[in-house]
């Protein structure tokens, strides 16, 4: 989930130090994170942590994912969940390196519309708003729509708006008829506006890729962190695993994610945690799935990478 406020960066330091104790002695684990879908997920963990247990979790909150990558890279944080597009980055100019831990997946992403459509090749000539430019999401439904014989850069349009509430707004008032969103977010859209129809793009690219892969989000720590603290490391895998299965309880899941501030209040629902689709992967599948993942968008635009795919060398396998 996105949401583009004036501020460019918004975080929140809630430790005193690196890897400090409580007055018992017991380690923090710092994570630094974004208000959005993939950590909402994170809330059961995060309301069952006590003092009793071995590790200590702080939390430290970005509006924006730079700002979890400035927390990771400068040694505010430990722990990061950050896309996964910026995990490759990272792996190129962070120092200390960074490796990814898990996967997370939260849906894809889909247009909506005020028109029906039953073919992609009817988007040939339209405007598609969005409300960021040249992100992944932009670069897969222009390399989606190359299948269906329209020229990405020719044949169909991209216009931006400054945030998602302002793109609602003007689909609301009839000023936009197709729109790109992150699952989550479209069913945002969705629950303002009567009547939208909506199309899961990343259902098309898989049936055109026979299994894309797309994981949305990862789990990433500091190379040095990872190497000194593999205790704390296998430890945080199992409590992350174990709060996206508890989160199949929608009601349970939001109001503890909204009282963590994990996701923003004023819009987010139960069906918004539905269209998430949450999914934990580590290890070697880990390791399959973002790698062709990550195959994917070098092709569709490696830019996003940082120009190259990360080495193998990035994947923490237990």
């Amino acid at each position: 989930m996105k949401r583009f406020l004036t501020v460019l960066l918004c975080i929140s330091l809630l430790i005193t130090a690196l890897s400090g104790c409580n007055e018992k002695g017991t380690p923090k684990i710092s994570i630094a994170t974004v208000q959005n879908s993939a950590s909402a997920f994170l809330s059961h963990m995060i309301e069952e942590n006590g003092e009793d247990d071995p590790y200590i979790y702080e939390l430290n909150i970005s509006l924006l994912p730079s700002g979890a990558r400035y927390s990771i890279t400068l040694n505010y944080a430990d722990i990061a969940v950050i896309p996964v597009e910026l995990a490759a980055q990272l792996q190129k100019k962070a120092d200390p390196k960074i490796k990814i831990l898990a996967g997370i997946s939260v849906g894809g992403f889909e247009l909506v519309s005020t028109k029906s459509i039953t073919d992609i090749s009817e988007l040939k000539g339209q405007t598609i708003y969005i409300s960021e430019h040249d992100t992944l999401m932009e670069n897969l439904l222009r390399y989606l729509v190359s299948f269906y014989g329209i020229d990405p850069f020719e044949e169909i349009k991209f216009e931006f708006t400054s945030d998602n509430y302002t793109l609602i707004e003007k689909i609301s008032n009839g000023d936009v008829s197709f729109a790109l969103f992150e699952s989550s977010d479209a069913s945002w859209a969705k629950a303002e506006v009567e009547n939208l129809v909506s199309y899961n793009l990343t259902d098309e690219l898989a049936k055109k890729l026979n299994n894309p892969s797309i994981v949305n989000y990862c789990v990433v720590a500091r190379s040095d962190y990872v190497r000194d603290n593999p205790k704390a490391i296998e430890y945080l895998l199992g409590e992350i695993e174990a709060s996206l299965n508890k989160s199949s309880n929608l009601s349970e899941t939001l109001s503890l994610a909204k009282k963590h501030e994990l996701i923003y209040s004023d819009y987010c629902g139960e069906e918004f945690l539905k269209s998430c689709k949450a999914d934990f992967i580590s290890g070697n599948e880990m390791k399959r799935k973002l790698t062709a993942y990550y195959k994917l968008i070098y092709k569709v635009k490696r830019s996003l990478l940082g120009n190259e795919i990360p080495s193998n060398e990035i994947y923490y396998i237990s």
